[in-house]
C-alpha cells in the first residue's frame, strides 16, 4: 500500500503543476474579456491581477529530457528536475515614448504554441495603453499602432500573430 502511495504522489504533483499553468492562462483569457477601452492602468491591473505562479514544468506535461533505457537500446522521455518557471502578471511590459504620447504594452500569458517550458511572444497577448489609458488588445492592434506612430516595437512574424491574435478592444462599457 505504501509503495502505491509513493507512485501516486508524484503523479498528482505533475497534474497539479499542469493545472496551475493552464488555470493561469485560462484566467488571463477570461479577464481579457472584462477589459474595455478607456480603463486606466490601475483598472487594468485590478481586472488582470498581479499574480505569480511557480510551475513545476512545461506548459502541460512537466519538464522532460531524453535518455536511453537501461540496455541503451531505446531513447525515452523522462521527467527531469530543474528551475521552476515563474508565470507572472503581466509576464513582461514595454514602454515607448513618441512625440505626442507615452505607450505601455503589458504582455499576458494566454496561449501555448510550443510545450517547451518557455513563454515566447507568440504565447502572450499584448494589452496596449496610451497615456495611461487602455486603447486596445492583441498583436494585430499593437502592430497597427506601432506602425502608425513609428514605434520601434519587436513584433512576432505575421504567421505567429495570426494564431493568437485577439480582436482589438474598441467597445465602450458604461
Amino acid at each position: 500500500m505504501l509503495s502505491s502511495a509513493r507512485r501516486v504522489l508524484p503523479a498528482l504533483c505533475v497534474v497539479s503543476a499542469c493545472a496551475s499553468a493552464g488555470g493561469f492562462r485560462e484566467t488571463n483569457l477570461r479577464n481579457l474579456d472584462r477589459l474595455h477601452t478607456g480603463m486606466t492602468r490601475d483598472q487594468v491591473f485590478d481586472v488582470m491581477g498581479t499574480a505569480s505562479v511557480s510551475t513545476a514544468g512545461t506548459e502541460s506535461t512537466g519538464p522532460v529530457g531524453v535518455a536511453e533505457d537501461t540496455l541503451g537500446v531505446n531513447r525515452v522521455q523522462i521527467p527531469i528536475g530543474g528551475p521552476r518557471p515563474v508565470l507572472q502578471n503581466p509576464h513582461r511590459n514595454e514602454t515607448y515614448q513618441t512625440q505626442n504620447s507615452n505607450w505601455e504594452v503589458l504582455f499576458y500569458y494566454t496561449d501555448v504554441v510550443a510545450d517547451d517550458g518557455q513563454v515566447t511572444d507568440d504565447e502572450l497577448t499584448p494589452v496596449v495603453l496610451q497615456d495611461g489609458m487602455l486603447v486596445g488588445i492583441g498583436w494585430d492592434f499593437w502592430a497597427e499602432q506601432a506602425s502608425l506612430h513609428g514605434i520601434p516595437a519587436s513584433l512576432p512574424t505575421p504567421d505567429a500573430q495570426s494564431g493568437v491574435s485577439r480582436p482589438a478592444v474598441s467597445r465602450s462599457r458604461p
